[in-house]
């Protein structure tokens, strides 16, 4: 059972080779996350809503910047070195 979830896992958070996780997986794991921990501190500890919709856009922003940052980043590391 435990193979299986492994296996599950790391075809979820790998490129297709398997073996280079996928930096956008990833994040957008621990940004879930962390928007669910926060919404249960909020509820929980503070007694007041979390706004999950603006906390969503705000990481959307930001996986937006982080898309823009990688397509930059290959495309001067294509470039010949002269």
């Amino acid at each position: 059972m435990m193979d299986k979830i492994k296996k599950f896992l790391n075809d979820m958070f790998t490129e297709t080779d398997n073996h280079t996780f996928d930096l956008a997986k990833v994040l957008a794991l621990l940004a879930v996350l962390n928007g669910l921990g926060l919404t249960i501190y909020e509820v929980v500890w503070k007694g007041t809503a979390f706004n999950f919709n603006d906390y969503g856009i705000g990481v959307g922003l930001l996986f937006g910047g982080l898309a823009a940052v990688l397509t930059f980043k290959k495309e001067t590391n294509d470039k010949p070195q002269s």
